[in-house]
């Protein structure tokens, strides 16, 4: 019985009016389509962040940093006193951005030109700590002869295979960069191979000698960090505890003295509050195509009725009914959910550049410039459409099985949808009032020093269902202030007559716009 009812019913109007199924399906896929673009752009461009993070502090035990500003260099040699009963690796670190220049005439967006992390290390000791470490390669040989010989060159760098192979870059080439004002043309003295047992070096991360970075930052007998590692043996771990306590006496509560768990954690709170932010903001976009869906089925029901109340009137029962608009909001909800997921990928190639653009302004210069789709993402989009399709079908279904044939079959009986609470002309300016109230209420105080905005996240969502509620009541203020200009006009009386008389799908209509 189902499948004769969609025959006859859902799809012969589905082949008779072919544009207006068409609409409803961009509707949802543009719903769908703005979440799936955002979650990729985003994955896409805060990957490199663990990556990067990883990288840095995978071989670091301590992090010795200020609370704010840099350290002077004058603290390695207090460490080096405190600490020179343990078999201890002091490793200072400077690290800045760089842009690359921009080409004569070239038109270059805000935070869209690409950018570089310089760090700057202690060649000499970083090369004695690999060796030390076991890291005893013939490619790793012959970078650490080129970082002895780089140090007689204060514009020596060194970069990853990877931006080598991106951009066709060689020993002996030069790379232009702009440190602080001044463009620098610094020479590639040496390409880093990547390690299978490592993360991969990422691809806009530059290594100079600490020395020359120093003096092209302006940073002259200033560190940003100075890095601890301690050396393998069966007691590292009793070494990196009493490392950690003279560190604590000596500082006398002058630095912050973190460990890389610490700054791995740090980093993976951030990147999770931003995949929410954005996550949020995406959903309260689907949001938004939810009123434009359920206004177009609810238009679908109306321009139904009379053969709903004669299959009503033939014994159809109203659960078949209501079972048949669910599975046409199913369906509806699968070709959105397939076409929004394409089109969200498609625009997340683009999106990605804006959100790697707000990841570099934060947080560090990320070099994702594409977004892949992966099965999860798939899922994900398919599931959002299937969902927002069903809930914006239920009451429309709802409507259509419940209403006597009596009122079906009467053209004019429409029952204007919002009845209840949500039609209280008070209820939208209460909404925006509270969302107002909220914007000011403090984020919750998580453990580890996080915060979650539950408020301003209520505050977006209250936001967007006053102003819709606000929209929608204020199509009857409009037709009283148009009055003076359409009584003239028998055209122009007629619209007006009609917002006069809002019914639920008018209001769901300016609520979406």
């Amino acid at each position: 019985m189902t499948a004769l009812l969609l025959s006859r019913f859902t799809f012969r109007h589905w082949r008779t009016a072919p544009r207006n199924t068409l609409l409803l399906v961009l509707t949802l896929a543009l719903g769908v389509a703005v979440y799936v673009s955002i979650r990729l752009a985003n994955k896409a461009a805060v990957a490199g962040f663990a990556n990067f993070t990883e990288l840095l502090s995978t071989q670091s035990d301590w992090i010795v940093q200020s609370p704010s500003g840099t350290l002077p260099d004058t603290v390695l040699k207090e460490l080096h006193h405190a600490l020179e009963k343990h078999s201890v690796t002091l490793i200072p670190v400077v690290e800045m951005t760089a842009a690359r220049p921009r080409a004569k005439d070239q038109a270059v967006a805000l935070a869209s030109r690409e950018s570089f992390t310089l760090f700057g290390l202690d060649l000499v000791a970083l090369q004695n700590l690999r060796s030390a470490r076991g890291f005893t390669g013939d490619e790793e040989r012959a970078v650490a002869m080129r970082w002895s010989k780089s140090i007689t060159d204060p514009k020596a760098v060194f970069i990853s295979s990877a931006l080598a192979a991106s951009q066709g870059l060689h020993e002996s080439d030069s790379l232009p960069l702009i440190i602080q004002d001044t463009v620098e043309s610094l020479a590639v003295s040496g390409i880093i191979p990547d390690r299978e047992d490592q993360p991969k070096m990422p691809l806009n991360l530059l290594l100079m000698d600490l020395p020359a970075l120093q003096e092209l930052a302006g940073k002259t007998g200033k560190l940003d960090r100075i890095e601890l590692v301690i050396e393998k043996s069966p007691q590292a771990d009793r070494e990196r505890a009493a490392v950690h306590e003279a560190l604590n006496q000596v500082s006398a509560n002058r630095w912050q003295i973190t460990s890389p768990n610490d700054r791995r954690d740090a980093a993976a709170m951030m990147t999770r509050a931003f995949r929410w932010n954005l996550g949020i903001l995406s959903l309260l976009a689907l949001l938004v195509g939810l009123y434009l869906v359920f206004q177009a089925l609810d238009g679908a029901v109306v321009r139904r009725r009379e053969e709903i109340g004669v299959l009503r009137s033939l014994g159809v029962e109203a659960g078949m009914i209501q079972r048949a608009w669910l599975v046409e909001a199913l369906m509806l909800g699968v070709a959105g959910g397939v076409l929004g997921t394409l089109l969200g990928w498609a625009g997340a190639q683009g999106a990605v550049r804006l959100v790697a653009g707000t990841v570099k302004t934060l947080y560090h210069a990320t070099e994702a410039t594409s977004a892949p789709l992966e099965w999860t993402d798939v899922l994900c989009g398919m599931g959002i459409g299937i969902g927002a399709s069903l809930v914006a079908g239920w009451l429309p279904a709802k409507v259509a099985s419940l209403t006597l044939p009596s009122q079906m079959l009467v053209r004019h009986a429409t029952q204007p949808l919002g009845t209840g609470l949500w039609s209280r002309p008070w209820v939208g300016p209460v909404l925006l009032m509270a969302a107002v109230a909220l914007g000011f209420v403090p984020p919750l105080r998580l453990d580890g020093g996080g915060r979650f905005a539950l408020a301003g996240y209520a505050a977006a969502l209250f936001a967007v269902l006053g102003g819709g509620l606000v929209a929608g009541m204020a199509l009857r203020v409009l037709a009283f202030l148009l009055r003076p200009f359409t009584s003239a006009h028998a055209t122009l009386n007629l619209a007006a007559s009609h917002l006069r008389r809002a019914s639920g799908r008018h209001r769901l209509a300016a609520a979406g716009l």
